[in-house]
């Protein structure tokens, strides 16, 4: 993710839980297959809120988080302005940004520095569905975000956006595939003495962009990642596998009202 030079600034995030329904068979899923359901709240059975917070901090902040019994973690990143995520025990997450320079929210499997999870280790598959209104600045992504350790790799697959990134922030286009659906650009971009998960680094960033924008939807994740190694781009052990979004400024909201992730254990 960009990010720049350290500025002081107020963010707050809000952090609030509510209950939700469970289903079988999402738009490509196998049949009777049980999942999450898409929230409603306005109409959800359990409707009790169950635990709040509130962090108010500095420019560059991040605060991470256990969703309920999911077994995923949530975590908002930010860069000046006026931020907040709510998330709901689905792992389903509602976020607005406001003068923001950078601002990133994922919520899904988190590992560490020292994870051992190799990539071809298990199957990764996202199913979600999500809104989004108002504009980003100088960037946007939305999809499936993470990183790898050893090496140090920043990853992105690319569903949604605001506007399509283009090459100045993609890097150098290593190939093509066509998988759910449609054909992803692959590309790698260079990142030199900057800010990771692991302090100040020089490191690769990897993107997989799809040629166009969808706001539901499957994503086989694991495809990514053998594209990835079979056109020569080294992946470390997994440390975090997360559906997200980011953007660079402006102004705006976004509502993930469908997700489900699933990294293959039973």
């Amino acid at each position: 993710m960009k990010r720049g030079i350290l500025l002081v600034a107020l963010a707050a995030l809000t952090l609030i839980a509510m209950g939700c329904k469970k289903t079988n068979s999402p738009a490509g899923a196998s049949e009777g297959e049980t999942v999450v359901n898409e929230r409603n709240p306005a109409t959800d059975e359990m409707g009790h809120v169950g635990s709040s917070k509130t962090d108010r901090g500095q420019n560059n902040s991040s605060v991470s988080f256990s969703v309920f019994d999911t077994g995923w973690q949530g975590e908002i990143w930010y860069q000046g302005g006026n931020n907040s995520m709510t998330y709901y025990e689905n792992g389903t997450f509602q976020a607005s940004w406001n003068g923001t320079n950078d601002c990133i929210m994922r919520v899904g499997y988190y590992y560490g520095t020292g994870s051992n999870v190799n990539p071809n280790d298990r199957q990764y598959d996202c199913y979600f569905r999500h809104s989004k209104t108002g504009s980003a600045g100088g960037y946007s992504y939305i999809g499936i975000y993470g990183w790898t350790v050893d090496p140090l790799v920043e990853f992105y697959i690319v569903d949604d956006w605001y506007y399509k990134p283009g090459a100045n922030l993609l890097g150098q286009k290593k190939g093509e595939f066509t998988v759910d659906g449609d054909t992803y650009e692959i590309y790698q971009n260079q990142r030199n003495h900057a800010p990771s998960i692991m302090g100040e680094q020089t490191f690769p960033q990897y993107f997989s962009v799809r040629t166009t924008s969808r706001e539901n939807g499957h994503i086989d994740v694991s495809a990514h990642f053998k594209k990835f190694v079979s056109l020569g781009m080294k992946m470390g052990k997994i440390y975090e596998v997360r559906y997200f979004f980011e953007v660079g400024g402006g102004t705006g909201s976004f509502d993930c009202t469908y997700l489900f992730l699933s990294d293959g254990k039973i």
